[in-house]
């Protein structure tokens, strides 16, 4: 739980974490991410003022996010088996993963728990830092695509607009 150096940012940026999705067997429940409670000192102290106001109001829910398979089903049936019936692994592409991380962010989780164990994670990200980086690096490959296109080398074999 240190701060994270730009070597490290860099580098978890293009990690494809795995995620846990629980679902019991009532009729008409919702699947959900499986969350990790962090302890009450855990906060990064720049952060723990923030307040939430939905079902993640607790601001020591992190999502938990796996950087394997193995790790994602072994924390689930550690953890997840006794509050759900059914649990899936799943990855996401990356454009859906940042959709679902925005999703949990908008509904008021603030942290996401990369490799947690029932008493410690590897490491804590701040959503809000997350989604300005996946943002920050969109922009920046839209504008290499653009820049592409605009010297004939994209889609478009090089045509005006007129012979398109």
């Amino acid at each position: 739980m240190t701060a994270m150096e730009p070597a490290e940012l860099n580098q978890t940026t293009e990690l494809s974490p795995w995620v846990i999705i629980t679902c019991s067997a009532q009729a008409g429940d919702i699947p959900h991410l499986a969350v990790w409670r962090m302890a009450s000192g855990s906060l990064p102290s720049s952060q723990s003022g923030t307040a939430a106001s939905s079902e993640f109001s607790d601001e020591r829910g992190a999502l938990a996010l796996f950087a394997d398979q193995l790790a994602a089903q072994r924390y689930a049936e550690q953890v997840c088996a006794d509050a759900a019936t059914s649990f899936q692994v799943k990855q996401f592409s990356s454009m859906e993963l940042v959709a679902v991380l925005a999703e949990c962010y908008r509904v008021g989780m603030r942290y996401a728990a990369l490799n947690p164990s029932q008493t410690a994670a590897r490491q804590i990200f701040v959503l809000r830092d997350v989604l300005a980086a996946a943002q920050k690096q969109l922009l920046s490959r839209a504008r290499e695509q653009g820049e592409t296109d605009d010297h004939g080398n994209g889609s478009d074999n090089g045509q005006t607009a007129d012979q398109i």
